[in-house]
């Protein structure tokens, strides 16, 4: 189920994707894909908040456990280990939205 903004009758600029498993994107749509900033919530509660391209994760991004307990720098969708500080760092020089910034 898509919320959002559509042109031509595909998803374009911002809105919300509940997909069928249970996720959810919410974030920018370019001809009906996730492109640009979004934020990508997992069925497990686990969150990664970033840059995407026709579809998939692209560049710089950063991402936690669903118990918010562990933190990760993301680089085109692979992600390495950092400390929940410099999560939180890395979330507001992304502009990602406050709810993801006070975790």
């Amino acid at each position: 189920v898509y919320i959002g903004e559509f042109v031509a009758d595909e998803m374009e600029g911002h809105g919300t994707y509940h997909f069928g498993d249970g996720e959810v994107y919410e974030g920018e749509h370019t001809a009906g894909l996730m492109s640009g900033k979004g934020t990508y919530r997992y069925d497990d509660g686990t969150v990664d908040v970033g840059t995407f391209c026709d579809g998939e994760p692209v560049g710089a991004g950063v991402g936690w456990s669903a118990d918010r307990l562990r933190a990760w720098w993301l680089n085109d969708g692979v992600p390495q280990s950092i400390s929940l500080d410099d999560s939180r760092r890395m979330a507001r020089q992304m502009q990602a939205p406050p709810i993801i910034q006070n975790i």
